[in-house]
C-alpha cells in the first residue's frame, strides 16, 4: 500500500501526462486517464477528504413550475400570448356570427 505522499506525486505526474497527451491528441489518453482515476480511487480510500480524492457531484435540482395561489400553474409569456390570440379569434368569430344572425338584407 502506498502512502498519501507517494500517491500525490503519482497523481501530479499522471495528471501532467494526461494533459500532455490531450494536447497532442494521442490515442493513449484513455489508458492514462484510467490510471489517473485508479490513483484517485486509492487516495480516496486512504483519505476521503483529500483534495485529489474523488468527490460526489451534486445533482442539479429540477426547477419546480410556479403555481398560483389557487393551484393552477403560472403561464409563461408565450402561453399568455397564445391564449390572448385564441380569445381574440373567438371574439371575432362570435361578432361575425352575430352580424350574420342580425343581418336584414336577404
Amino acid at each position: 500500500m502506498s502512502s498519501i505522499e507517494e500517491l500525490c506525486t503519482q497523481h501530479q505526474a499522471q495528471g501532467a501526462l494526461v494533459a500532455e497527451l490531450k494536447k497532442t491528441k494521442d490515442a493513449g489518453v484513455k489508458d492514462a486517464v484510467a490510471q489517473l482515476i485508479a490513483i484517485k480511487k486509492a487516495i480516496t480510500a486512504l483519505q476521503p477528504d483529500h483534495e485529489y480524492a474523488i468527490k460526489k457531484k451534486e445533482k442539479k435540482k429540477k426547477k419546480v413550475k410556479a403555481t398560483n395561489p389557487d393551484g393552477t400553474p403560472v403561464l409563461s409569456k408565450k402561453e399568455l400570448r397564445v391564449q390572448a390570440k385564441q380569445l381574440a379569434a373567438r371574439k371575432k368569430a362570435q361578432e361575425t356570427a352575430d352580424k350574420m344572425a342580425n343581418a336584414t338584407n336577404y
